[in-house]
């Protein structure tokens, strides 16, 4: 299940980051920032989401993957004995 996990991991790391420079950005520029310091602030906003999600993010997704398995395999199992029935 590891290749599915780094697979969602990086899809979220590239939306949580995307998300997370846009926000700053944009907040920076609308409170009066000048371009370049929103610039900066959106950058650094971004690198650490990246980070965190580095961290975080990999392990939740294949915990979340597991589980989703785990119960689709549950599932089939009872789907089975039921029919066998």
């Amino acid at each position: 299940m590891q290749v599915g996990s780094g697979e969602l991991g990086r899809r979220w790391t590239a939306k949580a980051t995307g998300i997370a420079f846009a926000v700053t950005y944009l907040w920076a520029s609308a409170c009066g920032a000048d371009g370049m310091t929103s610039l900066v602030r959106g950058a650094i906003a971004a690198g650490s989401t990246l980070v965190f999600c580095f961290v975080l993010l990999r392990p939740v997704a294949s915990v979340v993957l597991d589980a989703f398995a785990r119960d689709e395999a549950k599932r089939r199992e009872q789907e089975a004995k039921e029919s066998d029935a």
